[in-house]
């Protein structure tokens, strides 16, 4: 899933082609740079070329309280719809924008219930 969402970022990026919603893959995982705070993340996005969402950010950091609870409490392959408030950066200006939008997600899990193995695939509206 990784995979494709960069690819298509990527492609967004190169101007091949033109994309108006987000998709969003979330792992939980530690900060980058300093091994910390186990916590969903993003881990790869594809966004309109309006917008931006960094990589390896915790949806909380973003402002994404109830797509954060639904990642742990959600069970595996269940689809479900949260409304939250969101932070992108838009790239006319590189500033910080706080947007509210539907968001539908599908939880992905292993066999296992271990939570190091669940991810999260998100779709909502892009920029209006």
């Amino acid at each position: 899933m990784a995979t494709v969402v960069k690819r298509i970022n990527d492609a967004v990026d190169e101007g091949l082609i033109r994309v108006s919603d987000c998709a969003m893959l979330v792992c939980a995982g530690r900060s980058a740079k300093r091994n910390s705070d186990y916590a969903p993340r993003i881990l790869t996005c594809c966004t309109p070329s309006e917008w931006f969402l960094p990589a390896n950010k915790r949806l909380t950091t973003l402002g994404m309280l109830n797509l954060d609870r639904m990642f742990w409490e959600a069970p595996p392959l269940q689809e479900g719809f949260a409304v939250d408030r969101l932070t992108v950066w838009v790239r006319d200006g590189w500033r910080k924008e706080s947007v509210e939008r539907p968001i539908q997600y599908r939880i992905y899990a292993a066999a296992s219930t271990d939570s190091a193995k669940r991810s999260m695939l998100s779709v909502f509206p892009g920029p209006d």
